[in-house]
């Protein structure tokens, strides 16, 4: 009986010590909030400051300059409350994004919530003066800081004063494209807060070259609720806004055919009477004629709608900033012509809700990574709703938490960005609660306390901003009428009007830079083989691989190297410039490792080195099929972070040096360097419990 005890207590120390070993991988890491420490890790000089009337942004040749110079942006969305910070955080969460490359921020949600966590008193229809200040001081401490400022109009107001009904989309979606009532209440917002005069700045915001964008309605399309039946459904949709659309309807209908016989000669009908036609519903009982009129009446009042709130912020209130519509994966491009920016949202595994929308203890995730997706994922979804002639923005982007994989969201979004030469990416968010130093990651979306999605902005900043990915070589562009877009939406009975259903597929973005084209000029030639097929696909430019196989990509520029994927023990990644990467340990055989020059010409001194694997909070309880938290429960600070074990090789006779970095970025102890006769090894470990290193290389 002793020898069994003594036996058990053995093999009860045994499991301990191996999950001891396992948590040793794992340790504490806080990115501090109100960081602006002057080190390796600090980006800030790259964004002009303050920005001054030179800087105002114009359009040339499909992309923005300021003062004659190309500008892209890396942003955040500041959402809810988090919009509103005091004056003293407002300083210094604006110098803590200056120092991770972000200069622009997304105002988004200001309207969706009264005062004190919105913009808006409680009637829905006044600004609060107290948060009006705290808005204005935080655009002035973000010019002083060289960030500019993208204003959203309507995101979620439901407009007071105005019946809801059962069923109905959110916002009044769609429906206030086409009521008056409401889009005078958005004319009257947009008034009210553009035209206010920030007292910091001694500028309105119509004149103000930091206002960098103004956003009319986020994701809302007419069309689209129509063919989910939100917008016009008899049932419970309140007859006012049934009787409107039909008003219009018939209205149009009049000025295209005159008189009744025209209409019916052209429906092949006998007995429809301009001035009574109802509304269609339900669509599969019509036929062709009638669906290809509805849907074109569809199309040209959510074109009108967008035109008319344009020429209002332009003409009326004499704004000087650029104007987005609406997101082009929502309203389909042909309505979004005359907008300065074409725009587009995605999600990596956005988290799912399979009963009551957004219903917190009833939710899960696909906790997988997106590297080496054989359909390219986002990129790909992104890419086909590009407009080759314009600037192109993807205002909402995230690879959505507790996803232990999502090190990897900023740095295949800005690879892929660059090459496909577009002009800005968000994430989304940086902070939806002013809990600014929470220390932990504050649900699904939240970067601000996620310290492998912070430490990430800095080599996508380079990769993008500093344009270390090349742009693609080749574009492949589709020129479609709007008729015939017209037509395809009858048939695929959808807004989604994508690059891909005129032939264009999506994982050529993987290959070539792919989009619309406004113009004629040039066409596809449609050889989506080569990217089909291959278990690689290669960039044009010869500087992202992408390996469906092996689910990872390699990143091989002058001045920016990483690796992003599945990695197995001893796993050996070779780059250019006789560099090389052997993965030792991973917790999830996966990890994200980045190289980037920070200041100079060659891959030498001042090397940034990121190293980054599963990440969450402390006690962060996941259920047994790891895809969602047990009563919703996200843990407690402290962050924890894995620390990746890997050697990375230098070729040559070279003279090493290289630090752990602690939270701020600052050296707190050098690493050994293995000195062999024809290179040298630097092993990074959990031992070091950093995410970051500097790396100093000299040739003899």
């Amino acid at each position: 009986m002793n020898k069994l005890r003594l036996f058990l207590l053995i093999a009860l120390l045994s499991l301990a010590n191996i999950s001891l070993a396992e948590s040793n991988d794992l340790f504490p890491f806080v990115l501090p909030w109100d960081d602006n420490t002057k080190n390796i890790t600090d980006v800030s000089s790259w964004n002009k400051k303050p920005i001054g009337k030179e800087d105002c942004l114009s359009i040339k040749n499909g992309h923005i300059y300021s003062d004659s110079k190309r500008i892209k942006f890396i942003g955040v969305n500041m959402t809810f409350s988090a919009n509103f910070p005091n004056h003293y955080d407002a300083e210094k969460i604006a110098q803590r994004m200056a120092k991770f490359g972000i200069n622009c921020v997304r105002f988004h949600h200001m309207d969706t919530r009264a005062y004190p966590d919105g913009l808006l008193n409680k009637d829905f229809l006044s600004i609060n003066q107290e948060q009006i200040d705290k808005l204005d001081y935080f655009i002035y401490q973000l010019k002083q800081n060289g960030i500019y400022s993208d204003i959203n109009l309507h995101v979620a107001r439901k407009y007071p004063n105005l019946p809801k009904w059962d069923g109905m989309p959110e916002a009044y979606k769609g429906v206030d494209l086409f009521y008056p009532d409401m889009i005078n209440m958005q004319k009257n917002y947009a008034k009210d807060i553009l035209t206010h005069l920030n007292p910091y700045t001694g500028l309105k915001y119509v004149e103000d070259p930091c206002i960098a964008v103004v956003e009319i309605n986020n994701e809302n399309s007419l069309i689209r609720e129509w063919w989910a039946l939100r917008t016009i459904n008899r049932d419970n949709t309140p007859s006012l806004y049934i009787s409107e659309l039909e008003y219009q309807w018939n209205k149009w209908l009049q000025r295209k055919y005159i008189d009744n016989a025209l209409l019916n000669k052209k429906w092949k009908t006998l007995n429809y009477t301009i001035g009574n036609i109802k509304a269609i519903e339900p669509y599969d009982k019509i036929n062709n004629e009638i669906k290809v009129d509805w849907i074109q009446f569809l199309v040209e009042k959510e074109t009108n709608y967008y035109n008319s709130m344009y020429d209002y912020i332009k003409n009326n209130l004499h704004s000087k900033s650029l104007i987005i519509g609406t997101q082009n994966c929502f309203s389909p491009f042909i309505t979004q012509k005359k907008m300065d920016i074409i725009d587009s949202h995605s999600y990596w595994q956005h988290p799912v809700f399979p009963g009551r929308a957004w219903d917190l203890n009833n939710w899960y995730i696909n906790n997988i990574s997106m590297t080496g997706e054989n359909n390219g994922g986002c990129i790909s979804e992104l890419a086909q709703f590009n407009v080759v002639n314009k600037p192109f923005f993807v205002t909402e982007y995230n690879h959505s938490a507790p996803n232990t994989f999502s090190s990897e969201t900023f740095l295949l979004l800005s690879a892929y960005a660059a090459f496909q030469d577009w002009d800005g990416i968000f994430a989304f968010d940086y902070m939806q609660i002013k809990n600014y130093n929470s220390q932990k990651i504050n649900g699904f979306f939240d970067i601000s306390q996620n310290p492998s999605k912070m430490s990430s902005l800095i080599p996508s900043f380079a990769l993008f901003r500093r344009m270390d990915v090349k742009p693609a070589k080749e574009i492949k562009s589709i020129f479609v009428p709007d008729k015939e877009i017209i037509d395809k939406m009858v048939t695929v009975k959808t807004s989604w009007i994508s690059t891909t259903v005129f032939g264009l597929k999506g994982n050529n973005a993987l290959k070539h830079r792919i989009g619309f084209s406004l113009f004629p000029l040039v066409t596809h030639d449609n050889s989506t083989e080569e990217v089909t097929n291959n278990n690689v696909i290669n960039s044009d430019t010869n500087e992202l691989f992408w390996d469906k196989q092996n689910k990872n990509l390699i990143i091989d520029t002058p001045l920016s190297k990483a690796f992003i994927g599945r990695a197995e023990r001893n796993k050996i990644i070779r780059f250019k410039d006789d560099i090389s990467i052997k993965i030792l340990k991973t917790k999830q055989d996966w990890a994200a490792i980045t190289m980037t020059q920070m200041n100079c010409n060659k891959f030498n001194n001042n090397i940034l080195i990121t190293a980054t694997g599963y990440n969450g909070n402390t006690d962060m309880k996941w259920n047994a099929e790891q895809n969602s938290l047990v009563e919703n429960d996200w843990g407690t600070a402290p962050t924890i972070i894995e620390g990746i074990d890997s050697e990375i090789r230098f070729s040559g006779d070279k003279e090493i040096h290289v630090w752990a970095l602690d939270e701020k970025g600052n050296r707190k102890e050098e690493v050994p360097i293995t000195k062999l006769a024809d290179s040298s090894i630097i092993n990074i470990a959990p031992i070091y419990k950093t995410l970051w290193y500097e790396l100093d290389i000299n040739n003899k």
